[in-house]
């Protein structure tokens, strides 16, 4: 089972972090996304913030179901940053895939509760219900939220590729 909350301590002031994490949102655009994250048809990495929060997420034609949502919370420290992220679903994309049911369960069951309606509601029902619990494609998007938010709390390396000059010869 995956945790539904993650803890970072970061050396970065949480301003520093706020604006890294502005920036890994930048770097995944529709067509940067990894070929593994193509198959479950993310689009690109929507990041929202607010003073000390933010909110990550991925766009695309992902399914409300599998497609988690970080919340995280940026606490200052002595020592940098206590990053804070809890992972659910966005209820707002899924709550019509809900009235539509409760909807189907009054119309069939209340108004007329003939038996091949009532069981062809059931049969959909099932199919609902595993599509909601169904967890096999949380694991990678989750894990690439997780990503982000680590990588945007360590300070940016120096590239030791890239060596200053001199013009004043050997």
């Amino acid at each position: 089972m995956l945790a539904k909350e993650i803890e970072i301590i970061s050396p970065l002031e949480p301003a520093e972090v706020l604006a890294n994490l502005r920036e890994r949102g930048k770097e995944w655009r529709e067509s940067s996304v990894p070929e593994d994250l193509r198959k479950l048809k993310v689009g690109r990495l929507c990041i929202t913030v607010s003073d000390l929060k933010f909110d990550l997420r991925w766009s695309g034609n992902v399914s409300p179901f599998f497609n988690p949502v970080c919340s995280g919370t940026l606490e200052p420290t002595q020592n940098g940053t206590r990053i804070t992220a809890r992972f659910g679903r966005d209820l707002r994309t899924v709550m019509p895939y809900f009235l539509l049911v409760g909807i189907l369960v009054v119309q069939v069951v209340a108004i007329e509760p003939r038996p091949i309606p009532v069981l062809v509601l059931a049969i959909f029902f099932i199919i609902f219900a595993f599509m909601a619990v169904g967890k096999s494609k949380v694991g990678p998007l989750r894990a690439r939220l997780i990503d982000v938010i680590t990588t945007a709390a360590q300070p940016p390396v120096a590239n030791p590729a890239v060596r200053m000059m001199s013009t004043n010869g050997p």
